[in-house]
């Protein structure tokens, strides 16, 4: 009985951890920048993570690269319109 009951507590705290720990991405746009601010679950930001930006069209061309401060925010400046593609990756399995 107690063996279903650890597998049962597992499978609702193992979840809700890892969903603690999602990395999200929050966008500013500030014309003619673009505020971008990254955090584990909305809250604890991301710092000093490598951080890369891709103008719209350009595919897999990098426009731009960097790391988000202590904050965990990083500023692009965003000489045309349209879908810029950000993405960061803080090296232990976190991207977004």
């Amino acid at each position: 009985m107690l063996r279903p009951l650890c597998l049962l507590l597992l499978s609702v705290l193992i979840p809700a951890a890892a969903r603690a720990h999602d990395l999200a991405l929050q966008t500013e746009v500030r014309p003619p920048f673009v505020l971008v601010r990254a955090a584990y679950g909305d809250s604890e930001p991301v710092p000093f993570a490598p951080i890369e930006v891709y103008r719209p069209g350009s595919g897999a061309v990098l426009h731009q690269k960097g790391v988000t401060d202590r904050d965990g925010c990083f500023a692009f400046l965003a000489r045309q319109p349209g879908r810029w593609k950000v993405v960061i990756d803080d090296g232990t399995g976190h991207r977004a």
